[in-house]
């Protein structure tokens, strides 16, 4: 989190001074809205808030990517991660003070391990990750509140969010532990074009009857110029900056966390999950070749890396650090 606010902090004092190019229109909504599923406990970023609209422009989007890293040294055991990923997001007006919002995810997480030794070598009932999947499917409204008054401008907005979904990350053959229904209710304030805030808490349960789990989470989205836009991105922030109507240049800096449940072995202790906590910093650029069809690229470095696998009973059960390494990603949006 340092790494990502010193760097957004030196970034939008540089990017301050730069004047706008001519025909600049706002930053693009799309650039960070990524999938999140809920894991543990941990704070959560999520999905852009469905906010009150009776004139939607972009009711149904579709995005498809993937990002690799190539393998990075944990010990003796090399690493390497591919991530192939699709998302689908339709909105639906229901009238002027309520608008649906429904999104589907799928994303595997393809390891490739190489070396002669143990990833854990303290557990040896520890795998070393193979072929991981994750998947959610939610339905998010939001209700407006102020449709007769307002509290600091004319033009702001306080919507009632509610969020109801259902999320699974699991390894083949432990779907069904997985699988987590949930729901999340919290205030957002927007000033329409300008800035977007969200604040909810959330509770989910795995069907295994592991326990209810319950944590916060959030949105940022700020337009301080029209041509330069702050966002949240998993827990950090991005830094967008569009020169003019067909390319937007960014920067981010964020961390996130993989955690999968793992499938049953014999002798190993129960429910064991898997996890992959990042720290990455990078930037990249997109292209809009027309309205309904965008690509982005993106590149930077995992500066903090840890894996780790815990038990439901028995905590930690062993972790390892991961040296420095690159990553870089591809992604396509269609707006139909």
């Amino acid at each position: 989190m340092k790494i990502a606010a010193l760097l957004s902090a030196s970034l939008v004092v540089a990017l301050l001074a730069l004047p706008p190019l001519a025909q600049a229109e706002p930053p693009s909504e799309e650039l960070g809205d990524e999938p999140s599923v809920a894991n543990g406990i941990d704070p959560q970023v999520v999905d852009e808030p469905s906010f009150p609209d009776a004139y939607l422009k972009d009711r149904m989007r579709v995005w498809v990517g993937s990002t690799f890293a190539p393998s990075a040294d944990f010990d003796d055991v090399e690493l390497g991660l591919a991530r192939p990923e699709l998302r689908l997001r339709t909105r639906v007006p229901v009238a002027d003070v309520l608008s649906v919002q429904l999104t589907a995810d799928f994303r595997a997480s393809l390891y490739d391990a190489d070396g002669s030794g143990s990833l854990f070598a303290d557990c040896t009932d520890c795998p070393t990750p193979s072929d991981l999947y994750a998947a959610s499917l939610g339905v998010q409204s939001g209700y407006l509140l102020n449709r007769d008054w307002t509290l600091f401008r004319g033009d702001e907005q306080w919507a009632l969010l509610g969020a109801l979904y259902a999320s699974a990350r699991w390894e083949p053959g432990a779907f069904e532990e997985s699988v987590s229904p949930g729901l999340s209710i919290g205030l957002g304030y927007e000033l329409p074009g300008s800035l977007r805030i969200a604040l909810a808490g959330r509770v989910e349960r795995a069907l295994d009857g592991d326990g209810v789990k319950v944590g916060p989470s959030g949105y940022l989205r700020w337009d301080p110029l029209p041509w330069l836009r702050v966002r949240n991105r998993g827990l950090g922030l991005q830094l967008e900056y569009r020169p003019n109507a067909r390319w937007e240049v960014f920067v981010t800096g964020f961390r996130s966390s993989d955690r999968f449940r793992l499938d049953r072995r014999p002798g190993a202790p129960s429910g064991m999950t898997f996890r992959d906590r990042q720290v990455t910093v990078g930037g990249g650029l997109m292209f809009k070749i027309y309205d309904a069809l965008r690509f982005a690229v993106e590149a930077g470095a995992i500066v903090d890396r840890q894996l780790a696998v815990d038990g439901r009973d028995d905590g930690r059960l062993d972790s390892v650090d991961g040296d420095v390494s690159p990553y870089f990603a591809l992604r396509m949006e269609i707006r139909p």
